[in-house]
């Protein structure tokens, strides 16, 4: 039985191999950058923009054998593991994610000191938080509530909309609490899509029928769908068909 556990897209390290054993998870405090501007008058200074740039995680490893062949499989198998990073989960943080890269990759480090700790950190740059791993979700068919969880004060918003009517569907518009986002000239046949979502790299796509429709996104419209955590939001979806739409939002942690 191992305390610690982690997994790099959904593929557990203590599954990895037998002579692998995470010592601890080290989460370090996130890096931020600071505006600062003097105050009028009075001492001090006042913060006029602070942003979060990232989020380190390291995970503190032995290889358990002092065999040096078995030692470079088993850390060929490591790095193999860690591969270009992906969305972290750890055993400490219940359905909780973090999308990392490895920063650096892993390396062996001295093979005569065996014993050695071998430090695999992980940074999360575009995502730098915590996020639910399985969103709060609500269909509706035209009004209704989300309520994602988490401490940070928003989450962004996803929305899957099928046209479920007889036509194209041409215009639509989505809102949660105080934002919408209103899309015009869409030509979506029934039984298809229009989806509002996110990559893993945090990226706004917005496809109709699989196309993107980022350009039928009208000037009036917000940026991104935002929910409040921790309390209800009200959402909403008008269209020209009849239609069903899933909001879906993952609430952050700080």
């Amino acid at each position: 039985m191992h305390r610690f556990d982690a997994a790099i897209n959904g593929v557990s390290l203590s599954g990895l191999d037998p002579y692998i054993l995470l010592a601890d998870i080290d989460e370090r405090p996130p890096e931020y950058r600071q505006e600062l501007a003097a105050r009028a008058i009075r001492s001090g200074q006042r913060i006029s923009a602070r942003t979060r740039l990232s989020l380190p995680v390291a995970l503190k490893i032995h290889i358990t054998t002092p065999h040096i062949l078995m030692r470079s499989h088993v850390m060929q198998r490591l790095a193999e593991w860690v591969g270009d990073g992906g969305w972290l989960t750890i055993n400490t943080r219940p359905e909780q994610r973090l999308y990392v890269y490895p920063d650096p990759a892993p390396a062996m480090g001295s093979h005569l000191s065996w014993t050695d700790e071998i430090e695999v950190t992980l940074t999360a740059y575009e995502r730098p938080y915590w996020e639910q791993t399985y969103p709060t979700v609500a269909v509706i068919t035209e009004h209704g509530s989300i309520c994602p969880i988490g401490t940070v004060p928003d989450a962004y918003v996803e929305v899957d909309v099928t046209n479920n009517g007889e036509g194209d569907l041409t215009t639509l518009t989505a809102t949660c609490a105080d934002t919408r986002i209103k899309l015009e000239g869409l030509a979506v046949p029934p039984g298809e899509h229009v989806k509002i979502a996110y990559t893993d790299k945090d990226v706004l796509t917005i496809t109709a029928a699989g196309v993107s429709a980022l350009a039928n996104r009208t000037a009036d419209s917000h940026d991104d769908l935002i929910a409040y955590t921790r309390q209800p939001n009200i959402i909403t979806v008008e269209a020209d068909q009849i239609v069903t739409a899933e909001f879906s939002s993952r609430g952050r942690w700080r």
